[in-house]
């Protein structure tokens, strides 16, 4: 099922909205198909996770747990999309799986890369030789 077509079948969503989750403190982003607000698990938190699914069970860790046959439900029965997305800078995942971040976002391939070394550090100099 699309974005699109997840969007128009639920169009009347019961989840909070981000100026009540925004007054209560809570870290939340839209997910970047269907909308749902959501907030990352405190497992994501503590494992610095940047993987998000929109899925009911609580993101990426709890989702995962579930195995190949979640339904993304979440305990009141609201379904959630299922989409893949990276949490600090929401682009989806492809039809492969993998995300192709934002240039801007701290998780792309070339924000990831070692800082060149300083050839004039004395440290550098004495490894190198």
């Amino acid at each position: 099922m699309s974005c699109d077509e997840w969007k128009r079948r639920n169009q009347e969503s019961g989840t909070a909205d981000g100026n009540q989750l925004q007054a209560e403190g809570i870290e939340f982003k839209s997910c970047p198909c269907c909308g749902t607000q959501m907030t990352r698990s405190e497992e994501d938190k503590a494992t610095q996770c940047s993987v998000m699914i929109c899925c009911g069970k609580g993101g990426f860790h709890e989702c995962k747990r579930a195995g190949p046959s979640c339904d993304h439900k979440r305990v009141d029965g609201e379904v959630f999309c299922g989409t893949k997305f990276c949490w600090p800078c929401r682009a989806m995942a492809d039809e492969n799986g993998d995300i192709h971040h934002e240039s801007s976002c701290e998780k792309h391939p070339q924000r990831l890369v070692e800082p060149s070394l300083d050839v004039n550090d004395p440290a550098v100099i004495a490894e190198i030789g």
